[in-house]
């Protein structure tokens, strides 16, 4: 598999760099023969660079017996005639790659589907002005720090982050997930913490036909609140739109909308109830007592942000403009899914499984 990969992934990279108009600020772009190439100023950038910047260029041009190394100022300039958009592109080329090399009996799905975490969290950024502006800044009451949103829907079965972004703080955690709806993977199931639980999202998959789980606020509405008080432990019920519901989708809902879904009670250990709201309303096929561990398994977004943040560093970025925030964030998303398939591949090749070998359906 991982061979395949490297092949297809490097290919990719030869394509870009001869036809660099689409990634490159400008068609002069890397055109002359300089020591910082198309190709080598994108594996800098995924090089996982957390120490002087000096000091990492010189680790970089050893590893092709260059004595004499580029300066900062000198990738500075380089880094700047490429566009972060060439690292989306190549993360979807990764992931396009893994659905297209791996063995299936390797692709862990839950009841036939794809499991996805989707969920935010909020970067630090350094303060300088053209970064204020692009991302906005957190006011607490002492200081505007500024500070950037990101959004990842992620593999919490495979490991793989499949839709990133990172946006200003003025774009809602919400906004971006409806915005993501239309080209989210089908045959999947999405799951959702509280925060993103309301009419407009539940209707937008159904109308794409993405099914999901929420975990719904106990105060949610009149329904959720009588279903909790009732020693029912599911029930299905109608979602009404509402004000809020058509102000977000407008020409798509009005009154008469309507949205039908399944609560289902969990009980945690220490005896707490939560509410759970899903589009799997066929109680034979999806018994109540399965949801409990279906929603723990978002637990595995939480997990990657903690390894993204803490284990590859993605908030020490390597420049201080916007455009190398950008730069920085979705190479590092490349590079942790690159980690989640060598992890993959030596799993696969393992004469020895630890525990049950992986199978098709969880």
């Amino acid at each position: 598999m991982l061979p395949c990969m490297i092949s297809k992934l490097k290919e990719f990279v030869e394509k870009a760099s001869k036809n660099r108009s689409e990634f490159c600020s400008s068609p002069q772009a890397f055109v002359r023969d300089r020591r910082l190439t198309f190709s080598k100023t994108i594996l800098f950038l995924i090089n996982l660079s957390k120490k002087s910047l000096g000091v990492e260029l010189d680790k970089f041009f050893d590893l092709f017996s260059e004595p004499l190394p580029v300066n900062k100022s000198s990738f500075s300039r380089a880094r700047y005639k490429l566009k972060h958009e060439f690292f989306i592109e190549w993360n979807a080329e990764l992931v396009k790659c893994f659905e297209s090399f791996c063995p299936s009996s390797q692709v862990l799905r839950w009841e036939g589907f794809r499991l996805f975490g989707i969920d935010g969290s909020m970067f630090y950024l350094f303060d300088k002005d053209d970064i204020r502006k692009e991302f906005g800044e957190h006011s607490n009451q002492c200081m505007d720090i500024p500070m950037a949103r990101s959004m990842v829907c992620y593999d919490v079965l495979n490991n793989m982050a499949q839709l990133v972004d990172i946006t200003p703080l003025t774009n809602t955690e919400l906004d971006t997930a409806m915005e993501w709806v239309p080209k989210l993977p089908d045959d999947s199931l999405f799951i959702f913490d509280r925060y993103f639980a309301c009419f407009a999202l539940a209707f937008w998959l159904g109308e794409h036909k993405k099914d999901f789980v929420f975990r719904c606020k106990r105060n949610f509405n009149a329904q959720v609140k009588a279903f909790l008080a009732s020693k029912a432990f599911s029930k299905e019920i109608t979602l009404k739109a509402g004000d809020r519901a058509i102000a977000r989708l407008p020409n798509k809902v009005n009154r008469d909308t309507t949205v039908r879904v399944r609560l289902v009670k969990v009980i945690l250990s220490t005896g707490e109830v939560e509410v759970l709201m899903t589009s799997l309303k066929d109680s034979q096929k999806y018994p109540t007592a399965v949801f409990k561990d279906l929603y723990f398994r978002r637990w595995g977004i939480e997990t990657f942000y903690d390894r993204f943040k803490n284990k590859l560093q993605a908030e020490c970025f390597t420049g201080h403009k916007a455009e190398a925030i950008k730069q920085d964030f979705h190479a590092m998303i490349f590079v942790a899914n690159l980690h989640s398939m060598v992890i993959k591949q030596c799993i696969i090749n393992s004469p020895i499984q630890h525990g049950n070998t992986p199978q098709k359906e969880l």
